[in-house]
């Protein structure tokens, strides 16, 4: 498995992502945008800066670019990200510190999607990433 944000990562995070059904799961996730700015990221080794996630129709993909319109910009220390990703830094956490800050609609993130970021299958695709 690549390291997080290293090439060929993203191409494992979208086929995970799409694999999530999530009305087999009887969750009905928002439509929306996130996008994800990692700084300091180490660029040398063709690490991503950002990339977006996207929840349309019940299906969730993952791009290797700024999105024109996100509904939300989170954004970060790469170090903070490698904790999140890794579990041992939550979210909330992250951003109730200071360490990630969010823009936009945190409301898409926070309330309506918590219900896909809690779900069994995002939870396993995530560990078979990690």
């Amino acid at each position: 498995m690549p390291a997080p944000l290293a090439e060929g990562w993203l191409q494992q995070l979208a086929a995970e992502l799409a694999s999530v059904d999530l009305e087999s799961e009887g969750i009905d996730a928002s439509d929306g945008v996130v996008q994800v700015l990692v700084g300091n990221a180490p660029l040398e080794s063709g690490a991503l800066a950002g990339f977006y996630v996207e929840a349309s129709d019940g299906c969730l993909s993952v791009h290797a670019r700024r999105h024109r319109r996100p509904d939300m910009v989170l954004s970060g220390d790469y170090r903070d990200f490698l904790l999140v990703w890794q579990g041992e830094l939550t979210l909330e956490a992250a951003y109730m510190s200071g360490r990630m800050k969010l823009e936009g609609d945190q409301v898409l993130l926070f309330d309506r999607w918590r219900p896909l970021l809690r779900s069994r299958q995002l939870r396993e695709a995530w560990e078979r990433l990690r």
